[in-house]
């Protein structure tokens, strides 16, 4: 609807600012509220193993993907260069996003074993206080 009323979905454009990324955040946050309430179809579609697997490790995926294809690119294999190789543009397209998505998969799982994971088991060692009251300044009389 946003997007009608703006004429399409910009990120530049005022109404998709003002009123469409708060329309996606309310859309996405009662998503949430409906899969931890709802014991129906949409809670079993979240818990499909492939997408907690996703979910595990989207972090890392979020921060390596783009160092993993410049590392890819500064190689020398692009979509261009695969789709000679195979000799088919579409070909070498997927073959290009299987590569990226794999090695940046790789990367994020990596990633989770040796840093993540040893670091969220420090945990134990700190006790959670929870949180500290800020002290309120007097008002002068």
């Amino acid at each position: 609807m946003v997007a009608a009323a703006a004429g399409n979905f910009d990120y530049e454009n005022r109404v998709v600012q003002s009123v469409g990324y708060s329309a996606i955040a309310l859309f996405f946050g009662a998503l949430l509220v409906l899969v931890n309430t709802n014991r129906g179809l949409l809670k079993w579609l979240c818990e499909i193993s492939v997408l907690r697997f996703f979910g595990k490790y989207s972090y890392g995926l979020y921060v390596y993907h783009i160092f993993v294809g410049y590392l890819i690119g500064s190689m020398g294999v692009s979509p261009k260069s695969l789709s000679t190789q195979f000799h088919s543009y579409a070909i070498g397209g997927i073959a290009y996003i299987v590569l990226n998505l794999g090695a940046s998969i790789g990367v994020a799982v990596a990633s989770w074993y040796l840093f993540e994971n040893p670091i969220l088991k420090l945990k134990r060692h700190f006790e959670y206080r929870g949180r500290v009251p800020v002290p309120v300044p007097a008002s002068p009389s």
